[in-house]
Order: C-alpha cells, then sequence, then structure tokens
C-alpha cells in the first residue's frame, strides 16, 4: 500500500496522518488478547522481560498494582510474535517510508494501557522530546489503536503544523512520568512562538493581540455572543420575542457559532434584557 500525494502533502504540513484499515481486524484482535493477558499475568516472567510498568512505578498515588493498574509494557516486537510481524509488516513499511524515506529501523515499540481512574492526565508533548532523535525529522511514530478511540473515553489529539516548531523544551511534571513545552501545565497556558513579518513594525515595549485559529468552521451561521445566553438566544417574530434552544460551536469574542436551533434568515436579539421573557412584545428598531 502507498500514499497518495495528497497525503504524503498532508502529512507535511500538518504533522500527523490517519490512515484507515491498515491494520487487519484479526491482528488488531489478537494483539488486545495478548495484552489483556499479559495484564493478568502482569507478575509473570514473560510480563517482567516486557518491562511491565505500574502506575504507581511512574508516580501514580494508588496502593493498588494489579491487572487493572499495568500502565506500560515494551519490548513487544523482540519477545511477541504477533507484535514482531505487527512491526514488520510491508504495509505499514510502505507507508513510513513514503512519509520519512529510508532505510528503516525500529528505534522503539510501546503498549500504553491508560487504565480509566488511575493514573495521570497526559499533558500535550512531543514525542521525541523524550526519544531525543537527530534529525527530528527522522522519526515517526505509528500509533495503533487497539479499543475503539473517542473524544468521550480520551482520543490521542493532535496540534496540526506543530512539528514545524521543532522539538520544543519540555520540564517534568512533578508526581507523574509526564513532561511537556514548558508553561503552566494547572492552567493549560503554554509558551507560543509566532513568527512575525520581517516588514512587522513591532518594537520593545508594545503590545499585540493574537488570535489564533484552532478550527475553522465553513459557512457558520454566527450570532453576537451578546445574544446566547444559558445555551438560548430570542428570536423576534410577528412583533413577539420567543426563546429558542440552541446549540453553540465555536466561540469568538464578539462572535458565536450555532450548529443548530437556529435558521439564518431569522432575526436574533442581539442584547437581551435580563428580565426578558418569551412572549414579550417588542419593537424592531431599524438603524
Amino acid at each position: 500500500m502507498r500514499l497518495t500525494p495528497m497525503q504524503v502533502a498532508f502529512f507535511k504540513e500538518n504533522g500527523f496522518l490517519a490512515v484507515p484499515d491498515v491494520v487487519p481486524a484479526a491482528r488488531v484482535a489478537a494483539m488486545r488478547t495478548r495484552i489483556e493477558e499479559l495484564c493478568e499475568r502482569w507478575e509473570s516472567e514473560e510480563a517482567r522481560r516486557l518491562g511491565v510498568q505500574q502506575e504507581a512505578e511512574a508516580g501514580a498515588p494508588i496502593a493498588e498494582r494489579s491487572s487493572r493498574t499495568v500502565r506500560k509494557l515494551s519490548f513487544l516486537a523482540r519477545h511477541e510474535l504477533i507484535f514482531g510481524e505487527h512491526a514488520r509488516d510491508p504495509v505499514l513499511l510502505d507507508i513510513v517510508e513514503d512519509l520519512i524515506g529510508s532505510p528503516l529501523a525500529l528505534y522503539a515499540d510501546e503498549a500504553f494501557l491508560k487504565p480509566p481512574f488511575h493514573g495521570s492526565e497526559k499533558l500535550p508533548h512531543q514525542d521525541n522530546a523524550y526519544f531525543g532523535v537527530q534529525p527530528d525529522a527522522a522519526l515517526i511514530t505509528c500509533w495503533t489503536a487497539l479499543d475503539d478511540a473517542t473524544v468521550e473515553n480520551g482520543c490521542m489529539h493532535y496540534l496540526a503544523g506543530s512539528h514545524k516548531l521543532g522539538v520544543l523544551d519540555h520540564e517534568p511534571i512533578p508526581g507523574t512520568p509526564h513532561r511537556t513545552p514548558k508553561g503552566d501545565p494547572l492552567n493549560k497556558n503554554y509558551r507560543v512562538r509566532i513568527a512575525l513579518p520581517a516588514d512587522t513594525p513591532l518594537r520593545i515595549g508594545m503590545t499585540v493581540e493574537v488570535n489564533i485559529v484552532v478550527r475553522t468552521v465553513a459557512d457558520a451561521l454566527l450570532v453576537p455572543a451578546t445574544a446566547v445566553a444559558n445555551g438560548r438566544v430570542f428570536v423576534v417574530n410577528e412583533g413577539r420575542a420567543h426563546a429558542r434552544e440552541v446549540k453553540v460551536g465555536v466561540r469568538g469574542t464578539q462572535k458565536v457559532q450555532i450548529e443548530s436551533g437556529l435558521e439564518g434568515n431569522e432575526r436574533v436579539i442581539a442584547s437581551p434584557p435580563a428580565d426578558l421573557a418569551s412572549g414579550s412584545e417588542v419593537r424592531v428598531a431599524k438603524r
């Protein structure tokens, strides 16, 4: 299997690429079953040779050590047949070669379990801040989900284009095995480097306001931010205000996206009084 030029271009621009249906379902099931077996026998010799790590050993403030609290297994491709076959799969190797070239070598392989209700939140990070491979572009992570990964249960998130910054300075988070770019992980504040055009008239002592676009929506229905309160807006129909439940999408400082509950041709009260009741008579003022 070879990637299309469009897929390769997407990877170079965004730093990640999701390729569906690469790993056969039977192999995914077999790998998951073997992981479950190793967790059940986490104190066995076969698990120890895989460097089995409990959440408690990684700094989590828990006393429990059981099959339910296994955090990580390593060296599976070396010791486990099904994982060795996965690492040497020609389909995967073709994809990797399309993205970073050849020759190829397996740097490391790990299975992260992230058991529910145990351990610590995985903060934003760059994998190569842990590995230290040089040059940066010589390393790629091939991530395979053995469980359904959804927004609700905590799927992987990528920051598109962040690879263009290179490997940022990371600092350890006390009480966890994690590292994150320097900043405040509790308040979710992180240092951001911004490249300005050479002709930008910005001087020492000046201040600047920066809007970082994290999501774009085509043909979005926007209303003034002041129009939305408690998940509803007031629309005007036949001279009366009517409360309308809406689903809110992207929020800006001045505008709010409405995903559902409102049509584009309806008139919305931009700044409804706090005591406005549904059914109240209103008068539309023309500007």
